[in-house]
């Protein structure tokens, strides 16, 4: 039992180191990409929010800075930037 467990968390673990070296990654990319650029994406994430999640497009309107309206954008920055075609990733 306690080597199962053991495993597991080993691959928690894992699974968390690689999901951080990935969003560093993101951030690096991301930085690198020109504002006129970074602009763009933002205004086609917030418009494929607008039509995919209402909800998170209001609250996007209203606090901007919240972190659900953060991660929804940061998430819709990778899918429309290219940057998961780039990386090989979905």
């Amino acid at each position: 039992m306690e080597a199962e467990a053991e495993r597991r968390r080993a691959a928690a673990a894992q699974t968390a180191q690689k999901k951080a070296r990935t969003e560093s990654e993101f951030d690096a990319w991301w930085e690198a990409l020109p504002a006129r650029k970074k602009s763009a994406v933002t205004r086609q994430a917030l418009e494929v929010l607008r039509q995919e999640n209402r909800m998170v497009a209001d609250l996007a309107a209203k606090r901007p800075d919240s972190a659900v309206v953060q991660e929804t954008l940061r998430e819709l920055h990778k899918r429309l930037s290219g940057w998961a075609e780039v990386n090989g990733r979905k």
